[in-house]
């Protein structure tokens, strides 16, 4: 997310220097996901694919200044809790029998999956309870930057530049089970845990002074999320799939914690 320089004006004075544009920079975040739709009936062939497209909220949470600070999650001036865009795509394949690889365009998550138990999908029947393990790792960064002016009769000078830029590591690992009602409908779902690691760098430029200021800051976070959902897929037209999921899970960074609730829906065609 790239931010334009904000300016606005504070005051002037034709005798003496006046403040343009204080800082407005928005406070450093994070964003983290509340979708899973791990369906546990893995294919029962190889190289099947899979391509679906769905509508799941994105989070964010507001970094803490000081390594051991406390996060925000309540929504606040310049700062958007959820992102704009909660449309994704998700595709996967079977690599063999009951373990398939997905990437979700959501962060750039890389997922496996590994039916460990039940019928795979394509010969499971009416009451085939199914299991499986999922693992996953995404990635994604955001940075912004504030100018701000000094105005003295009528010309502005550049005095400071602020700015932030972070990158967040996710790793989740969740258990997922499934009840096939029957040939159209599988009821599933399970509980799953994600570990954010978070690199953050803070910058302030002071130009008005000589020599120029510099001033650095360097921190490190984990998130940790613990949640669950619940989901059912219907399929319909042989290839097509209907999904949809309630997901509940809890975000925690130092003394701050966060308890999301949301529903999501995904629909696509497996070939």
């Amino acid at each position: 997310m790239r931010l334009p320089a904000v300016r606005r004006v504070i005051g002037l004075s034709l005798v003496s220097a006046a403040v343009v544009g204080c800082s407005n920079l928005p406070p450093a975040s994070s964003s983290y996901s509340l979708q899973r739709f791990a369906v546990p009936e893995v294919a029962s062939k190889s190289y099947q694919v899979d391509v679906h497209i769905g509508t799941a909220e994105m989070h964010k949470v507001s970094l803490p200044s000081t390594q051991n600070g406390k996060p925000t999650f309540d929504c606040i001036e310049l700062f958007d809790c959820h992102e704009n865009d909660a449309t994704f795509v998700q595709a996967g394949v079977s690599i063999v029998p009951g373990l398939a690889f997905s990437y979700d365009n959501q962060l750039d998550r890389v997922g496996v999956i590994w039916q460990f138990a039940g019928a795979h999908l394509g010969d499971s029947k009416t009451g085939n309870f199914s299991q499986a393990l999922v693992f996953g790792a995404s990635g994604h960064s955001d940075l912004a930057w504030a100018n701000q002016y000094e105005s003295n009769l009528g010309i502005d000078t550049l005095v400071r530049t602020d700015s932030w830029n972070q990158h967040t590591k996710a790793y989740d690992i969740g258990w997922v089970g499934g009840y096939r009602l029957n040939d159209d409908w599988l009821i599933y779902g399970g509980p799953f845990y994600t570990l954010h690691k978070i690199d953050l760098e803070s910058r302030s430029e002071i130009y008005n002074v000589t020599p120029n200021v510099t001033v650095v800051g360097f921190y490190d976070f984990e998130g940790k999320q613990l949640g669950a959902n619940i989901a059912a897929q219907y399929r319909f037209f042989d290839v097509m799939e209907l999904n949809i999921e309630v997901v509940s899970a809890r975000y925690k960074l130092n003394s701050g914690s966060q308890t999301d609730t949301q529903l999501n829906l995904m629909l696509g065609a497996r070939f």
